[in-house]
């Protein structure tokens, strides 16, 4: 029903009138996001042509959970650090939604810029269209445009209807240049322009997996109101009424299920992710015990899912076999990759397991899974140096996004230094697998329950667990990143679905977070929600935050005659920055989790204190409002364990240490491992 005609004076008053939304309110599941529907644009291209994202990249999805599409970083903005000079409140940068009729709204909710980019100066307005005229909304300077948010309306707020909404920025006088301006979206949060019907209902459908080609029954739950009719959308299939409806998907992935609501009154509609699983599902047994060269090893598949017709094997060195459980001999020490591929009459699957193949004297070596995005810096790329030559087994290295949009740059950086490695000594058989990885983040599901996360599934996730699977318990894989997590949550994910145990098998250790978040520093913001997911997961992890990894420092200045000189070593020192006259040396912070990984296998004192800490909600309640004096809640903080935890994080270092241990390691002369037996790691 449209809105009576007010005047225009009277109608924004009413609408300005409005309470603004909660601290955090819980929205229905049934609230729309209009801006899904509108036409968007801005005008950034008039004043940068180094334009970052698209109007869409604000935009949330609060029906599918995500972003309506996807782009680095969520946003719309000049370029980074980039000055655009005066802009005049009657020229404006600005970001619009049309819709071709007007639409009715009692919710919105803005984030403003990113705090790495502070606007406490920025002039902001928001505008709204309504029978041909803009009309000023909200006004302001700094405020919520200055890293905090916008929020008006709720379920309890009187509906308005305008067929356009705009956001314009400008400098506060004639003399104040912009800077950096930009759009963000925040994960789960914004950009909103919605309505919060008064009617809502959940959808839950059948425990247990869900798989293709098998019925499942769906029921809508009402949440709200006195729902009278229910009608389901499966995608496929004609549409099925009634308040429960039963389906059997024909393709599996992840699909969409809409049930439109109504009381009589009042339509609105929910929607719900399904992830449809093959009818088959391959699945190798984790190895109890260490592999040998020249000794026989079983392999089992009798554990995977469905009816299986077909068993095939492929041991990575040429030789294969068939069979749901299979011997295999390999002739030579290495890593190899072993794959079980199976069948039915119309299905096919498989799984991995990375095998490390020892001689006697390597059994004890420790092995890593490296995640990295070496375009990224130079740290990263003196980590996987460090890596190569030293004595650790590499049993693979995964790209990672830094942000998203960037995982196939850093898998040619990785390449790159694979290939310089290789003309710089590099012994043979010590070059690892490159698996690529997710080039986007994770999402937080509605609710936000850790454990129903969406995973990313690529290649890299896949190979973290076939090395767990190939890890014997004796001598688990250590999961090193240096960047976002979004590949290590994904495989713990993963192996949560698929009722894999990692423990014993599988340690983590993460140089990212702040001394006091999980956020607050670059890898950590680059995906903070796949970072709650690895501490969530119950595997021992150690945290390398920021402020202590940034104590390695490397001065090219004075340091360049440590670097060896073969193509890697030039190369290291070539990708160190320069440093400006009175200026600092970049931190090098990455080549601490290689360092870390030794110290604690090697029983060595690098590491010199860690605490064991929990971490707190991603959205922290509020502060007290009866005290002004109260900080504002972190997301993500680092809190003090309470009891047993399973994350250490890390205090203290021996930098010294560590620095030497990298150079001596370039230069050929890395901690011993081979033929060594392992010592007992210090805790403290």
């Amino acid at each position: 029903m449209r809105l009576a005609r007010i005047g225009l004076a009277a109608w924004v008053a009413c609408c300005l009138a409005a309470p603004a939304a909660p601290a955090e309110e819980a929205l229905p599941k049934s609230a729309h996001n209009l801006l899904v529907d509108a036409d968007l644009s801005g005008n950034l291209s008039a004043f940068s042509k180094n334009v970052r994202g698209k109007p869409i990249h604000v935009v949330y999805d609060l029906h599918r959970c995500r972003f309506t599409e996807w782009g680095p970083w969520n946003e719309y903005g000049v370029g980074l650090q980039e000055t655009i000079g005066v802009v005049p409140e009657d020229r404006p940068a600005f970001w619009m939604a049309e819709w071709p009729e007007p639409v009715k709204i009692n919710y919105i909710r803005l984030s403003g810029a990113y705090t790495n980019q502070p606007q406490p100066q920025t002039g902001w307005k928001i505008e709204v269209r309504r029978g041909g005229k803009w009309l000023a909304f909200a006004r302001g300077k700094g405020g919520w445009y200055n890293g905090r948010q916008y929020r008006w309306g709720g379920l309890g707020t009187k509906p308005i209807e305008f067929d356009a909404f705009r956001v314009s920025l400008f400098s506060k006088d004639k003399r104040t240049p912009l800077k950096s301006i930009h759009f963000r979206g925040e994960d789960s949060v914004s950009w909103v322009v919605g309505y919060l019907p008064k009617i809502d209902a959940e959808i839950c459908w059948t425990p247990g997996p869900v798989r293709e080609g098998r019925p499942v029954t769906f029921t809508a739950l009402t949440r709200a109101g006195k729902l009278t009719s229910w009608e389901w959308d499966f995608g496929a299939g004609p549409l099925v009424r009634g308040r429960k409806a039963t389906h059997a998907f024909t393709i599996p992935g992840l699909q969409e299920v809409k049930c439109t609501i109504s009381d009589g009154a009042e339509t609105a509609f929910v929607m719900a992710h399904v992830k449809v699983h093959f009818p088959i599902e391959a699945r190798i047994a984790p190895l109890t015990a260490p592999v040998i060269a020249g000794r026989p090893v079983d392999f089992a598949g009798d554990k995977s899912l469905g009816k299986v017709d077909r068993y095939a094997w492929d041991f990575g060195d040429g030789r294969a076999a068939a069979g749901a459980k299979v011997r295999h001999t390999f002739a030579k020490p290495g890593t190899y990759k072993v794959k079980l591929t199976v069948r039915d009459a119309m299905h096919i699957h498989d799984c991995l397991a990375l095998v490390r193949v020892h001689t006697p004297q390597t059994v004890h070596v420790p092995a890593i899974h490296l995640d990295t995005d070496p375009s990224n810096g130079q740290d990263d790329q003196h980590c996987l140096g460090y890596a190569l030559f030293s004595e650790l087994d590499v049993l693979g290295v995964n790209s990672i996004h830094h942000g998203g949009g960037q995982e196939s740059v850093n898998r040619q950086a990785i390449e790159e230094v694979l290939r310089l490695a290789k003309h710089s000594g590099l012994p043979l058989g010590r070059t690892p697998l490159v698996f690529s990885g997710s080039d986007r983040r994770l999402y937080a599901p509605p609710g936000k329950a850790w454990a129903d996360t969406e995973p990313e599934v690529t290649p890299a996730s896949q190979a973290l667990l076939g090395s767990a699977r190939g890890a014997s318990p004796g001598n688990p894989v250590w999961w090193v990143s240096v960047g976002a997590t979004t590949n290590l949550a994904s495989a713990l994910l993963q192996a949560r679905a698929q009722g894999l145990d990692l423990k014993g098998r599988v340690r983590i250790l993460w140089v990212g977070g702040s001394k006091t978040a999980i956020t607050g520093q670059y890898n950590g913001d680059n995906d903070p929600w796949a970072a709650y997911v690895m501490t969530q997961s119950g595997i021992e992890t150690w945290v390398l935050p920021d402020d202590v990894a940034a104590g390695l420092v490397v001065d090219k200045r004075t340091e360049a005659k440590r670097y060896p000189a073969h193509r890697l070593g030039r190369h290291l020192l070539s990708i160190q920055p320069d440093i400006p006259k009175g200026g600092e040396p970049k931190p090098l912070y990455d080549p601490c989790a290689v360092a870390a990984v030794i110290s604690r296998c090697r029983g060595l004192r690098w590491v010199k204190k860690a605490e064991p800490v929990g971490v707190g909600p991603a959205d922290p309640p509020p502060p007290d409002p009866k005290d002004p004096k109260a900080p504002k809640p972190q997301p993500f903080a680092w809190i003090p364990a309470k009891g047993p935890s399973t994350i250490r994080l890390v205090r203290e270092i021996d930098v010294a240490a560590m620095k030497r241990d990298l150079f001596r390691t370039l230069n050929g002369k890395p901690v011993r491992f081979v033929g060594i037996a392992p010592k007992k790691p210090i805790n403290k």
